[in-house]
């Protein structure tokens, strides 16, 4: 599923579709494109002295599968960028939650297990963090230090406490998992903040860049020893000290459990009013998990929905129905929410009729 392709052209030659043009002079327009006219497409069958200069990327080169027997997108790339011969984007989710969902589905394909609702309920409240795999325990081949390991070259006391939480954490039937009762999930969410901080902080606050321009974690993830965002110090001392700072803003804080900095308060109202905002309920994930919730911008799932074609239909969202304080569906669905509970969008008429419109004779 995809829609039509712009061509950028200056002078004659292909550009980024990233760059920035000046609109008053009319660069980087496509050809012959005027709003509300047909521009030129690649395919176009008017002859080549009237064509000007192509200007749309032939819909079968567009990234596409045919008849596939299960599809799972989570905004990431959906082919290597060497394969495309133009510009499609620049920015996309690194991939965690993507490869997270094919895992799923892919072991019940494997199982001879049927894709029913019931498993896609599963799949969307799945809150397994593919960054924590890499980076609490590392890569046996070298190229990702542990923070386990890291922390326990340590001779600070709480430093190995730390990574005794972290490996019970890694170790559980649930590892990984975001969810909001576990000390571990807490621990790796404060020092992957901090982390990034100790990499990037000094150098983008001297190119006067804030934190949204850090790259993504998974280029975090494949940074190599000898890379010079780590300065002086080795991998492993970056993540001691990543640690430590997590660990401080916790104990002062006052934090136990994920669930304490991880909820639906963090949903602010955008007139910053503190009596319109959303009551604390704990919310699993973090924006790296199929179940989508990053509590610290916050972003996330904002509308969820699990469809059988030939049955039930599912969905939930953040809030309520209605966008008066004082109706009770302004956050009748938040809990819930919150909660990966689903309510079901049924097409018949239930409770009491309010209002009926019907057509005049005549």
């Amino acid at each position: 599923m995809t829609g039509r392709l712009p061509v950028r052209r200056v002078d004659g030659d292909v550009v980024r579709g990233s760059r920035v043009f000046d609109g008053s002079a009319r660069e980087g327009e496509w050809g012959r494109f005027e709003p509300f006219e047909r521009p030129v497409a690649w395919d176009d069958d008017s002859p080549p002295a009237d064509r000007g200069e192509l200007s749309w990327v032939p819909f079968a080169e567009n990234p596409h599968v045919e008849d596939p027997e299960y599809l799972a997108t989570a905004n990431q790339l959906t082919v290597d960028d060497d394969h495309l011969a133009y510009y499609l984007g620049v920015e996309f989710d690194p991939g965690y939650r993507g490869e997270r969902i094919y895992d799923l589905l892919d072991e019940q394909i494997e199982a001879d297990e049927e894709l029913d609702l019931s498993v896609l309920r599963e799949v969307g409240r799945d809150t397994r963090d593919g960054r924590a795999e890499t980076l609490v325990d590392g890569l046996t081949d070298g190229r990702v230090d542990g923070l386990v390991e890291a922390a326990r070259e340590s001779e600070d006391d709480d430093l190995v406490d730390a990574a005794d939480t972290l490996e019970s954490w890694a170790s559980d039937p649930a590892a990984y998992r975001m969810d909001p009762d576990t000390e571990g999930a807490l621990l790796f969410d404060r020092w992957m903040e901090q982390y990034r901080d100790e990499l990037f902080a000094e150098g983008f606050e001297e190119a006067d860049l804030g934190d949204e321009y850090y790259p993504s974690d998974g280029a975090i993830e494949q940074l190599p020893p000898d890379s010079p965002w780590f300065g002086a110090r080795p991998r492993a001392g970056v993540m001691r000290a990543a640690l430590r700072a997590a660990l401080e803003e916790i104990d002062e804080a006052g934090h136990e459990v994920y669930g304490d900095i991880s909820h639906t308060g963090q949903i602010g109202h955008p007139l910053e009013l503190g009596f319109l905002a959303y009551p604390d309920h704990p919310r699993g994930g973090s924006g790296e998990t199929v179940q989508n919730f990053d509590h610290s911008a916050p972003r996330g799932g904002s509308w969820e929905m699990q469809v059988d074609l030939d049955g039930e239909y599912l969905a939930i969202l953040p809030g309520g129905n209605s966008g008066r304080y004082f109706s009770e569906h302004y956050d009748s669905q938040i809990g819930r929410w919150a909660r990966g509970e689903y309510r079901s969008l049924s097409r018949e008429i239930e409770g009491d009729l309010t209002v009926e419109f019907s057509e005049e004779d005549g």
